[in-house]
């Protein structure tokens, strides 16, 4: 092992037991008065751990230049870390106060279900052991990420174990996470970083074979099951036979079956109780997926995943494309784009992690179905669309949606990634101790969005190669709306806007001044007052928001035409309580353009910003 491994492993694991031992000694003086025992008990108690996190912090500061210096990599930090801005709160955003008092409600709890006070106390001890024991794994980990992040050259890290270690971590030893892919650990996980492009230690911390040959077979077979344990002595792939035996991910479908080989119709259990001999069972292990040609090697990262120094060699390609009249960014520019500034845009599915597509695609499906009336074919804007049948939106199509976005929903909990805490919050997503919860599921199945106008959904546009098509598609969608645009043909985001918000409302649409070419506003909003409005469509970012509106009133007051009132459509995308907190404040942010009224229509509908 690197020496600047094992050196900041002996110094943490020393933080970690002194703390949790004084922790241990300081709980047992509790009595069964638990309310004042504990009150007179906590002041301590908080010291003692803030006192470990601060020792956490300060030796995990030391640890990323110590591997990059030993294992002759490049270091170039943009700056340094403040190690107090890492123990303002714990991890997942609360105080440490509150993550202690646990302690004595889980005492409480276990009271109230009958055991006695000694017991409960006793349940209370190893739930504050188990939670200060994490609190000081995810403190220094989160010191140990934003050390890799402030590092341009670091591309991302190698996971390493410290057995024992489950069989869900062991799968992950040696494996390669780029920079912005979250630290995933289980309470009492105590795997570690070590920070570099590659598997720069080679022994069994970072490798899971290696890690299988140094156990006992009685120790194999209690980490990963006896007929697992068994498969991979045999020559069964250590991944597919640990992710197969997972109740979360099971058996492949067919289709990923077709694509990757991987197992679809037998577990490990299912072949030995079927095979009769031990050489049927192997033969059925490598039909079915889990013995490879490859053999028994450790994967450092999964297949197509590549480094930021990989993504920037491949260059930008065209950048852009075309669809539907709107231009796109591609997906390998915006990999791309996220890989050269280090950053990535929370809704660019395209820069995604697996476990972050599948939330955003659960959310987009719901929500799109339930604005639409039809259950969409692909995620976002796709020509795999184009003249492709509607699929109706039932009822029974709507609960399977939300019965998939709630699944993802029960995976969410406040030790979710970065990467996945940030999604969640562009959605409209809340992570509370209690779960998670999006108003999409909220409401009289609709989730607040407004269903279409009249005659059922519309069917997808076709293909915009083919002019003819594409322009009668949306013509005939623009006479349906029963709206005298003056022989203004509209935008195709103004007609999807608008199929919207004349659910319930009622316009009179504003021509363009086509004599003397003066930038007009786009509609009166006639049950509103006779607002004179501005409609803008755009993505569900302040900034973005804010230049729309600031050059939109700027080329209207260099031709003496006032725009004060706007309405912001962003799609099927949740306003957050952070945009929504951003956008009150557009008036006081950019004092030359200011705004009398604002609007944005989200998937929830159509709400004011009270601006300030």
């Amino acid at each position: 092992m690197l020496r600047a491994v094992a050196e900041q492993y002996r110094r943490q694991q020393a933080i970690a037991t002194t703390t949790t031992a004084t922790l241990g000694k300081l709980w047992r003086r509790m009595s069964d008065d638990f309310d004042t025992s504990w009150s007179r008990l906590r002041p301590q108690a908080l010291e003692l751990v803030n006192d470990g996190r601060s020792a956490a912090v300060t030796t995990a500061l030391l640890y990323t230049p110590a591997v990059l210096a030993e294992t002759n990599q490049r270091d170039d930090p943009t700056g340094a870390l403040d190690g107090s801005r890492f123990l303002v709160t714990t991890p997942d955003g609360r105080g440490v106060d509150t993550l202690l008092d646990e302690a004595v409600i889980k005492a409480k709890v276990g009271v109230g279900r009958g055991l006695s006070a000694e017991e409960g106390l006793a349940i209370g001890g190893r739930f504050l052991t188990m939670a200060s024991l994490t609190l000081l794994a995810d403190t220094r980990r989160e010191v140990f990420s934003a050390d890799i992040i402030q590092r341009p050259s670091v591309t991302g890290y190698v996971r390493m174990l410290n057995p024992p270690s489950c069989n869900r971590c062991v799968i992950l030893a040696g494996k390669w996470f780029r920079w912005n892919e979250g630290f995933q650990r289980h309470p009492k996980c105590d795997c570690q970083h070590i920070p570099g492009a590659e598997n720069v230690v080679g022994d069994e911390r970072t490798d899971p074979y290696e890690l299988f040959r140094s156990l006992s077979p009685a120790e194999q077979e209690r980490i990963f099951g006896r007929s697992e344990a068994r498969a991979i002595r045999e020559g069964a792939d250590i991944y597919r036979v640990v992710n197969v035996s997972n109740p979360k991910r099971g058996l492949a479908s067919a289709a990923v079956a077709r694509r990757y080989g991987a197992p679809s119709r037998f577990t490990v259990d299912d072949i030995y109780r079927n095979a009769g001999t031990r050489t049927r069972a192997i033969q059925m292990l490598r039909d079915e997926g889990y013995i490879l040609d490859r053999g028994q090697v450790a994967i450092s990262r999964s297949p197509g995943v590549l480094t930021d120094a990989q993504v920037i060699a491949l260059g930008r390609g065209r950048g852009t494309y075309t669809l539907g009249g709107e231009r796109l960014t591609t997906n390998r520019a915006a990999r791309y784009d996220a890989a050269l500034i280090g950053r990535r845009d929370p809704l660019r599915r395209s820069t995604m992690t697996a476990g972050e597509r599948r939330l955003y695609d659960a959310h987009y499906r719901l929500a799109y179905a339930q604005r639409n009336g039809v259950v969409p074919r692909s995620i976002g804007r796709s020509s795999a669309d184009l003249y492709a049948n509607a699929i109706p939106a039932t009822p029974a199509r709507i609960a399977e949606l939300r019965g998939a976005l709630q699944a993802e929903l029960g995976i969410l909990s406040a030790s979710s990634s970065r990467g996945t805490k940030a999604l969640a919050e562009a959605l409209g997503i809340r992570i509370t101790e209690k779960g998670a919860t999006t108003p999409l599921l909220s409401g009289a199945g609709a989730g607040g969005i407004q269903p279409p106008r009249r005659g059922g959904p519309p069917l997808p546009p076709p293909d915009p190669d083919d002019r003819p098509a594409w322009e009668e598609h949306w013509r005939r969608r623009q006479e349906a709306l029963a709206l005298d645009t003056g022989g203004d043909v509209l935008e195709p985001r103004e007609v999807e806007f608008l199929e919207r918000f004349l659910v319930s409302n009622q316009v009179s649409w504003i021509p363009r001044d086509r004599e003397r070419r003066l930038p007009t506003n786009d509609f009166v909003w006639d049950s509103n007052g006779a607002l004179v409005m501005e409609l803008k469509s755009t993505s569900a970012k302040y900034q973005s928001i804010r230049n729309h509106i600031h050059s939109t009133v700027l080329r209207a007051q260099a031709r003496g035409v006032v725009k004060e009132n706007f309405i912001i459509d962003i799609g099927a995308v949740v306003l957050t309580d952070k945009l929504r907190r951003q956008l009150s404040e557009f008036n006081t942010r950019t004092t030359s353009t200011p705004i009398r009224r604002l609007f944005i229509m989200s998937a929830d509908g159509l709400e004011e910003i009270r601006l300030r």
